[in-house]
């Protein structure tokens, strides 16, 4: 695979501030952890296509201990380097001695975002992600605008442009531009109405539950890209819920997790967020369900390490905490309920399918869940499941990286659709994942391959959904 020249059109404010040792201690303190064994290098994505030191886990680690440490200034190469991090914390999973990347990376990048705040292009990207992407509504809305003018005339007349110029930043983001649901009729967005409502859709899938059994109680988070771009899935894990059975809610009042605003350097609008989903869940009241349920790898990820937002001692962050333990996966939860798709088979014979299973970077190396979602897909009979030659590495979706990023995003996604032919045996029929930008990225890849019309890409509930309604049907809508 090739390498890639990384933009360069970042920019910041006086390139020779220096950083007090109070805005990055704990980034310095966790950056002199690091033995530069190099083990991080394989597994780090952006350092695969752009082939540099200082794009890898060990390179950007030694140039914020040095910037923290005030031996180089935060220059041009230097945040060029943080900001093209995908930020998939592969490299703590490699990591022989556990060196929090996280944390240096998060450190470094709030003190950029605190000189970067009254650059126009920062406040837009604030104000795009506090009034759009963070209601399911609007954020359906552009994407159907988006997808409608990639339709018209002068839609067409600029991919004709973008293909003249192959590997442009125009045509990297008309890839991902393409991949936005198309408008068929009205784009849904799944929202809870009252608590223990139930989403549009949300019949319950094939299967029964157990005499006897109890039903536990299920908090369903339906979050903003999924309710938004997807809804169909939010509705796929009420019908697993459901099956499993247990007592479903969907909280009234929920709002967006704020995982996009807290990573962007808007930390102020995550904590009111956060806040309204406290109450909205019942964990400022002391009523939370036993299980609060993600079906977004991402939203799942930052809900596990967002009570550092408040203070020790104090409700909210007891609560939040509280929240971290009470979040799982749909996988998971199903998994440890002990049900899986397959005792719902009800007999006769099911249509061969070949699936890879794209993991979410933050729910793997995050959260730690790789085992149940691999678990409930092979547990269906006539499905063959592999994960990607490269065993599931990021996909380049990363949040918004494809949006601000897409010439980095498309190298990494070119590496991952290679490595899906890699397996061999031709396309596969489905490539599943668990996450709404993941779902959205490899749209985008099976485009850039060439295999629209041939492979279908689905989250997890949504096709473990489809098929146990329709075991002997048709393959499922082609991408």
């Amino acid at each position: 695979m090739r390498a890639v020249e990384p933009p360069r059109n970042v920019a910041v404010g006086d390139p020779h501030h220096t950083v007090t040792a109070i805005g990055l201690a704990a980034a310095q303190g966790e950056a002199a952890r690091c033995i530069h064994c190099g083990f991080c290098l394989p597994a780090c994505p952006t350092y695969q296509v752009l082939g540099l030191e200082k794009h890898s886990p060990r390179g950007r680690i030694q140039l914020v201990k040095a910037w923290a440490e005030g031996r180089v200034d935060a220059d041009e190469g230097l945040i060029e380097a943080l900001d093209l991090c995908l930020g998939c914390r592969a490299c703590e999973t490699a990591c022989p001695v556990d060196v929090r990347y996280g944390v240096i990376l998060e450190a470094a990048r709030d003190e950029l975002a605190q000189r970067r705040a009254g650059q126009p292009a920062n406040i837009l990207l604030k104000l795009a992600l506090r009034h759009v992407a963070a209601y399911p509504r609007r954020l359906g809305l552009a994407a159907r605008l988006a997808a409608r003018f990639l339709h018209s005339a002068a839609g067409r007349q600029l991919e004709m442009l973008a293909a003249r110029r192959p590997g442009s930043w125009l045509a990297a983001a008309l890839t991902f531009a393409r991949a936005l649901p198309s408008p068929r009729g009205r784009l849904e967005a799944a929202r809870p109405s009252s608590s223990g409502g139930r989403l549009p859709g949300s019949a319950a899938a094939p299967g029964t539950t157990a005499p006897g059994r109890s039903r536990p109680r299920a908090a369903l988070f339906a979050g903003c890209a999924q309710a938004g771009l997807f809804p169909q899935v939010n509705a796929a894990t009420a019908s697993l819920l459901a099956a499993a059975g247990f007592q479903l809610e969907v909280p009234a009042g929920q709002v967006c997790c704020g995982a996009l605003h807290r990573h962007h350097g808007d930390p102020e609008h995550a904590r009111a967020l956060l806040r309204r989903n406290l109450q909205a869940f019942g964990l400022l009241r002391g009523e939370p369900a036993e299980v609060i349920v993600f079906n977004a790898g991402g939203c799942l990820a930052w809900i596990k390490e967002a009570a550092s937002l408040f203070p020790a001692g104090t409700p909210e962050h007891a609560a939040a905490r509280q929240l971290g333990v009470l979040a799982k996966d749909v996988a998971e939860v199903l998994v440890e309920r002990g049900w899986t798709p397959g005792d719902a088979v009800q007999g006769g014979q099911r249509r061969s399918l070949r699936v890879v299973y794209q993991p979410s970077c933050h729910l793997t190396h995050v959260c730690g869940v790789t085992d149940a979602p691999l678990r409930l897909l092979r547990s269906l009979p006539g499905v063959t499941v592999a994960l990607p030659s490269d065993g599931g590495t990021c996909c380049g979706s990363a949040g918004i990286y494809n949006a601000l990023h897409p010439q980095v995003s498309a190298a990494v996604l070119e590496r991952k659709m290679a490595a899906i032919a890699a397996l061999g045996g031709g396309p596969p029929d489905v490539i599943v994942t668990s996450n709404p930008g993941c779902h959205l990225q490899m749209l985008a890849g099976v485009r850039q391959a060439g295999l629209a019309g041939q492979v279908a890409v689905m989250q997890l509930p949504e096709f473990i959904a489809w098929y146990l309604a329709r075991p002997r049907g048709p393959l499922p809508p082609a991408a």
